[in-house]
């Protein structure tokens, strides 16, 4: 049995002196594909170019042709939804919502590792970032708080990292090459972060991650 990450972002309101948590921001991979593949169909796209063209109208760039002018302000809006559907299998032609709350959803065993000491007996030589006994915030989130206890005895080894640290650690710094070499990959280092940044913004020492595991 497998070990997955259950991981959300929280953002500091300096009006009101308080965390909060940041719901449905982004793109959720795991619906790309199906979305994609309905470009295709319907347009005569590739594949590639459906997907490129996809992240580019989820991420909020703006057209550069006529062409993506009309995908991204009228064939785009009328076909993906703009709140979660949960029926969305079980209707012909309906698409899935594409967005998340969770800014990473893949498995990679090497950063578990180096975030909260899971499933490795030493992280393979590499450094954690952080400490690993860290739990949960004292000042989560109400959301967070809620997600948390909702997952009882079988959510464990809470931990939380703060944007700065990661954009300070070493395998931030890292080429896409170096964290291949290493296993970690770059799809956190370099696609949840950058998503966090791009959808989240502000002072990177006001953005946390807050997450634990389940098996």
């Amino acid at each position: 049995m497998g070990c997955d990450v259950h991981m959300y972002v929280e953002k500091y309101n300096n009006n009101t002196k308080s965390w909060e948590s940041v719901r449905g921001k982004f793109i959720n991979t795991n619906y790309v594909g199906i979305i994609v593949d309905f470009m295709s169909d319907q347009l005569g796209t590739s594949k590639s170019e459906s997907a490129e063209l996809l992240v580019n109208y989820l991420m909020g760039e703006k057209p550069k042709n006529k062409f993506e002018h009309g995908l991204f302000t009228h064939f785009l809006p009328n076909e993906i939804p703009t709140e979660p559907n949960d029926d969305w299998y079980a209707t012909p032609g309906k698409l899935p919502y594409p967005y998340t709350d969770e800014p990473y959803q893949g498995r990679n065993y090497n950063l578990f590792g180096i975030l909260a000491g899971v499933r490795t007996s030493g992280v393979g030589g590499m450094d954690k970032i952080i400490e690993w006994e860290r739990g949960l915030p004292d000042d989560a989130s109400a959301d967070i708080c809620s997600l948390s206890d909702n997952w009882g005895i079988d959510g464990h080894s809470h931990n939380h990292i703060y944007m700065d640290e990661i954009l300070k650690s070493k395998y931030y710094k890292m080429s896409e090459e170096e964290l291949n070499d290493i296993g970690l990959g770059t799809s956190f280092f370099r696609d949840t972060v950058n998503s966090v940044l791009h959808f989240v913004g502000g002072d990177p020492k006001d953005i946390r991650l807050v997450f634990w595991f389940d098996n």
